[in-house]
């Protein structure tokens, strides 16, 4: 796990650079309760505690669990922390929580950029997989 969690945070860097791009973007709204849920989720899903996160990303288990229930903000580095620690990436945790502007233009540059950030994330995690798979394949 530890393999996975090192590989993805090479890759993140990138990623965050992106994301800072179209999170900051005017008029993008986050919703704090659903990426709470999305992340109280997926830490349900991998089998850890609220300790085990915070241990890992040196944020306590009470900010960690004010942002499962949308009272508190993630930083970025706290979203890239948490997305290596569970496998995962932050463009899947935040999935159903930003929420583009809209105007009269069909797609918005922050929906372009979401887009290409998404085909981006999707193909390093096919990546990171087969790595993974291979390191794995090595160990046995």
């Amino acid at each position: 796990m530890n393999y996975v969690h090192g590989h993805t945070g090479q890759f993140t860097l990138l990623n965050v650079e992106l994301l800072s791009l179209y999170y900051t973007r005017e008029g993008i709204t986050m919703n704090y309760d659903a990426f709470g849920n999305r992340l109280r989720n997926c830490r349900l899903s991998n089998g850890c505690t609220l300790q085990d996160l915070a241990d890992a990303t040196h944020y306590s288990s009470k900010h960690i669990g004010n942002i499962e229930r949308g009272r508190a903000r993630p930083s970025m580095d706290l979203l890239v922390q948490l997305s290596n620690y569970l496998c995962t990436t932050p463009n899947y945790l935040l999935q159903d929580s930003l929420t583009p502007c809209t105007d009269d233009t069909p797609v918005s540059y922050s929906s372009e950029l979401l887009i290409v950030f998404q085909q981006y994330l999707e193909n390093q995690q096919c990546a990171l997989k087969h790595i993974t798979e291979h390191y794995n394949s090595i160990q046995e």
